[in-house]
């Protein structure tokens, strides 16, 4: 049995090479090997060796003998242990023979060129006979070829059609996709509900862009007709996909809590209102919020919380969430007033171009508010700020300046 292991395995190496072309692989010195690093290949004789013979006496000669699921799982068992070459050979023998998974394997090499050569047309090739057996992942990935265009001719209708497909099974990234093509009308008539619809099954497992999309919808008052705004539904989804690392959600996240998340009864008609006139309604919400007392769909303001996020958002170089924490420490509002750290982060936010950071760090250095004075650095950043579309910084160049400092 083992000196047929031998041959099969030396037939079979020099018949992939032949299809992939000869692979330079590392030479396995074991005393060489440093602890707890994963070698990229080592010998596949010395791996069947080391093996128990159970796994080998199910798969080895089914595999051999051209079963192409015993060829697929052969292929993830030497995959799966670093033997990358090897694995990639049994993908091959039982992709050619019509198996799905390992068609879509195969295309994910030829697509990332670190195991074989990078060839995107063989790639496109597989995914695209994966794809039409249903496999969900293929599926989604030949949308994403139709999409972009870039391999393939573009074509929005084609992009729609797999990604569907790959909704329809219940792929996540496919619903995701899905949905967007249908917000946006590429390919498909323009239907946000249906979109919306999608995009919460994605968010359901997980896709945190589809979480922030959901968020977003719940927050804004003007997507009634896709959804009743809910601020505890968008703090909800909002706080998935920044606990992902999201920074957009971060920063919405800190925004709501900055401001309180208030729901304007009058234009829903959900509640008896006393005859009081609109002004005068949200000025009593916004005292309630600020007492604590939010209702079951609104979120109370909180100032710790908005720094929390913000400052998330802030750290992986988000502009609007640097100048937020900027005036935060300007004001003292959630955190310890610390002039010199709302400058830091504000003086970031203007490596950015931010037009409102821009004109902040003009008015300090005009006004001398906690920094030396300079006339020439504050009008470095008026200037900038004006042509960056900020109409308060004109005034700021004439020697008017604001007395709005550190407002927005």
């Amino acid at each position: 049995m083992r000196s047929l292991i031998l041959e099969t395995t030396r037939i079979l190496n020099i018949w992939t090479e032949y299809i992939f072309g000869r692979n330079t692989e590392a030479t396995d010195n074991s005393s060489g090997t440093v602890v707890g690093q994963k070698p990229k290949y080592f010998n596949s004789i010395s791996f069947i060796r080391g093996q128990k013979e159970k796994h080998f006496k199910l798969l080895q000669l089914p595999a051999y003998q051209g079963n192409p699921e015993e060829q697929y799982k052969l292929g993830n068992l030497f995959y799966d242990a670093y033997t990358y070459q090897v694995g990639a050979r049994w993908y091959f023998l039982a992709a050619r023979q019509g198996h799905a998974k390992a068609q879509f394997k195969l295309g994910l090499l030829y697509e990332q060129g670190e195991v074989i050569k990078q060839d995107y047309g063989k790639a496109l090739k597989w995914f695209m006979l994966s794809a039409e057996q249903g496999h969900a992942e293929a599926q989604f990935l030949l949308g994403v070829f139709y999409e972009k265009g870039e391999i393939i001719e573009q074509d929005y209708g084609k992009a729609v059609k797999w990604f569907k497909r790959s909704a329809e099974q219940g792929c996540a990234i496919g619903q995701n996709n899905y949905a967007w093509m249908l917000m946006r009308g590429d390919g498909v008539e323009r239907n946000y509900k249906e979109g919306f619809k999608w995009y919460k099954l994605a968010a359901e497992q997980g896709v945190y862009k589809a979480q922030f999309i959901l968020g977003l919808v719940y927050s804004d008052s003007r997507a009634g007709p896709i959804a009743k705004q809910d601020f505890q539904e968008a703090i909800k989804w909002l706080r998935r996909a920044a606990e992902q690392g999201d920074v957009e959600s971060q920063f919405n996240l800190g925004m709501i809590y900055h401001k309180g998340g208030i729901i304007e009864r009058g234009q829903q008609d959900e509640f008896e209102w006393r005859n009081i006139s609109d002004k005068e309604r949200i000025s009593e919400k916004q005292l309630d919020l600020w007492l604590g007392c939010d209702t079951e769909d609104e979120v109370g303001q909180d100032l710790e919380q908005a720094v929390k996020w913000y400052r998330l958002a802030a750290d992986q170089d988000h502009p609007d969430a640097q100048f937020n924490l900027g005036l935060m420490y300007l004001k003292g509002h959630g955190v310890s007033q610390d002039h010199d750290e709302g400058i830091e982060w504000i003086e970031r936010a203007s490596e950015h171009d931010h037009p409102a950071a821009l004109y902040h760090l003009g008015l300090a250095y005009d006004l001398g508010d906690g920094v030396e004075p300079d006339d020439d650095y504050s009008n470095y950043n008026y200037e900038i700020a004006a042509e960056h579309g900020h109409s308060g910084a004109r005034f700021g160049m004439t020697g008017d300046s604001s007395q709005n400092y550190r407002g927005n």
